[in-house]
């Protein structure tokens, strides 16, 4: 940051869900929360606290990670096999590799960071943006901004996050708010082949969990090289499942080994 000085210009660190207690009474024209909620250990709560900080004419931004989304879909499974005490691990296996500052096509961050930052983090949830908006209606504050997205998605040139501007009113209840996340694997798919990558998916890491964590390394890293081909190939959903079937596929083979 400059060393220029800024006139009212605070920096405070410290736990999100604790912003009520960090900034006590603040009232604010506009709060901007990117990338926060979906990590959060309780996002309805620290919705709530922040809210409740717009002023009269306030206006409130946030996102979600889309519930959905094919990437989404593979990294929810992924992240049951490894835990964030094996993130060091993972870090030392992709520089070694000569991949950690790999460039990707499906992210600005670098596929070390990429794998890192979605497998390792603590809490990652993804949200319906229907269930969102609902929500926010309920509690009757003025959504002047959603982005227009379908239920779920499944190709890679697609948003993975849902971005939302709210407004505060006379009328407005945040006691009313409740924000859910809900699973990848919760949503009604109509297509069959969605099923089948679905059904066949859960199996194969069910039975990598039984597996050495550098058999599991290699399988995720393998993963996320094929997301970068399918993504340059720029494959419809229905192709990108088959391709994703395959690769399934050839994984269990291995992991019955």
């Amino acid at each position: 940051m400059s060393k220029k000085k800024l006139k009212n210009l605070y920096i405070h660190y410290g736990d999100i869900s604790n912003i009520d207690k960090i900034l006590k009474n603040a009232k604010f024209d506009l709060i901007y929360c990117e990338g926060v909620l979906q990590h959060t250990v309780n996002e309805t709560k620290v919705f709530k606290k922040l809210v409740i900080m717009m002023n009269g004419q306030g206006k409130f931004y946030f996102d979600l990670y889309r519930s959905g989304i094919f990437y989404w879909f593979i990294v929810e499974l992924l992240r049951k096999l490894v835990n964030s005490k094996e993130y060091i691990k993972m870090k030392e296996k992709l520089k070694n590799l000569h991949l950690y500052n790999k460039k990707i096509s499906f992210s600005n961050a670098l596929l070390g960071e990429r794998i890192l930052d979605d497998l390792f983090t603590p809490i990652v949830r993804y949200y319906s943006k229907e269930k969102i908006i609902s929500n926010i209606k309920k509690s009757f504050y003025k959504i002047i901004y959603k982005d227009n997205f379908p239920l779920y998605h499944h190709s890679l040139a697609c948003h993975k996050v849902s971005r939302f501007i709210i407004a505060n009113n006379n009328q407005a209840s945040p006691t009313k708010i409740n924000i859910k996340s809900i699973s990848n694997y919760k949503i009604k798919y109509n297509e069959n082949y969605i099923k089948i990558s679905k059904i066949l998916f859960a199996n194969l890491i069910n039975k990598l969990k039984a597996k050495d964590i550098e058999i599991i390394f290699k399988f995720i890293i393998d993963l996320f090289i094929k997301i970068e081909k399918w993504t340059k190939l720029k494959l419809s959903p229905k192709k990108l499942h088959e391709e994703f079937q395959k690769f399934i596929l050839f994984w269990s083979a291995q992991a019955s080994v």
